[in-house]
């Protein structure tokens, strides 16, 4: 009874300082989204979004699923062979290296030959990467150090808050604005590299021949993830491309709202995912029921709230008089919806060593969901664009849970 009680006031605490980061990052996209629309106008707020979008194509690519794969890896070389966590952290680091060079190199290069691109915003998205190849939270994760992760989290969307609010004074300031929304994951990697130093349980990496490993580990994650972000930002990117930046500003400007929303209740997914690993490592009957409730009723919570309060958040908090604002934003709070059952679908795949089955659902969703968003954009703009995502939101669910019925008949069988 002990041993229970203490796991659970570790994970009572560990959830409390989750929280008090993550709403410090939270922050960050709530504060910043109609800052910059008002600085900026809605058109150049759009003109930002889709390069940020474009640059959190090119985060995915270098994270490769590592966030999920890694720390996985790394949560289980801690418990079975600690002397495994420097190899484990350099081959995944390696890895990263190579992936963000391929990447800089692609995107310079099409930044400098198409005219027709934004090349400084281009070049900003490039340069932004080196966040993503000493990227820490993963570490941090895996050795339980929530509070480290909690600050890294925080400070570094703090300063960049500031900093946004000091640099950007009207639409010329496009690029300022961009590198300052790119520049929290940056801040948090070296804020976390630091406390690692200090604490001393994970050594710095070094060159390795592990990439192919890493590689290979993370590849199913690394297209979930992939597949997730097209769910997230197909729409800016079809709006981007097909009708105007203003379109562009008011789909970003809703979803960053619902992102911010979500990522209230990733620090449950945070505390709860090692420890869902542990459980399916030793055999834990009922394991994949518990973290239910916790991953799915906030999101519904959220969702309601924002749902009802979509006119006053759309005209008096974000400064967008346009009524079509309103309906986007309510179509964004369906996704949320169904968010809470993704979240727990998908860290009961993974956990439970089925990482290709949740990558596949993913996939099919967004496969279907490009096909759906591009003729929806162009013809109904903006609505359409947002009423698809919804659509490719209602499928990944549907997979993913079909994924966990197929699971449970195999097992049973």
């Amino acid at each position: 009874m002990s041993r229970v009680r203490e796991l659970r006031a570790r994970f009572s605490s560990a959830l409390l300082l989750m929280f008090a980061g993550q709403a410090t990052a939270m922050l960050f996209p709530l504060l910043a989204t109609p800052l910059l629309i008002s600085r900026l106008g809605l058109s150049g707020f759009g003109e930002v979004m889709f390069v940020f979008t474009i640059a959190m194509y090119l985060g995915v690519l270098v994270d490769f699923g590592f966030n999920v794969s890694s720390m996985h890896a790394l949560t289980v070389a801690r418990v079975e062979d600690p002397e495994r966590m420097h190899e484990v952290v350099s081959r995944t680091v390696s890895a990263r290296m190579l992936l963000a060079a391929l990447a800089a190199t692609v995107t310079t290069t099409v930044a400098l030959t198409v005219p027709t691109l934004d090349a400084p915003l281009l070049l900003i998205a490039a340069a932004s990467l080196l966040g993503n190849v000493i990227q820490v939270g993963w570490i941090l994760q895996a050795l339980q150090q929530v509070a480290a992760l909690a600050f890294s989290l925080g400070a570094s969307r703090l300063v960049a808050l500031g900093a946004l609010a000091l640099m950007v004074d009207g639409p010329g300031d496009r690029e300022v604005a961009l590198a300052l929304m790119l520049s929290p994951v940056l801040g948090s990697a070296l804020i976390g590299w630091v406390l690692l130093m200090v604490r001393g349980e994970v050594r710095l990496p070094r060159p390795t021949g592990g990439m192919a490993r890493a590689l290979g580990s993370g590849s199913a994650a690394f297209t979930a993830s992939l597949a997730s972000a097209v769910l997230i930002g197909a729409g800016s990117i079809a709006l981007g491309v097909l009708r105007t930046p203003a379109e562009v500003g008011i789909f970003s400007g809703a979803a960053r709202i619902v992102a911010a929303a979500r990522s209230s209740v990733t620090p449950v997914q945070t505390v709860l995912f090692p420890q869902m690993s542990l459980a399916h490592a030793s055999g834990v009957q009922g394991w994949e029921r518990r973290p239910f409730l916790a991953l799915v009723v906030p999101h519904a919570v959220l969702a309601v709230a924002i749902f009802l309060s979509a006119e006053w958040i759309t005209t008096s908090y974000l400064g967008v008089e346009a009524p079509v604002a309103v309906l986007v934003l309510q179509l964004f709070s369906v996704a949320l919806l169904l968010a809470g059952l993704e979240v727990w679908a998908f860290s009961v795949l993974v956990a439970g060593d089925s990482a290709r089955a949740a990558a596949l659902s993913y996939s099919l969703a967004a496969l279907v969901l490009v096909v759906v968003t591009l003729p929806a954009a162009a013809v109904w703009g903006v609505v359409g664009a947002t009423a698809a995502t919804v659509v490719g939101q209602v499928l990944v669910v549907a997979l993913l849970v079909a994924g966990l019925r197929g699971k449970r008949d195999a097992t049973v069988s």
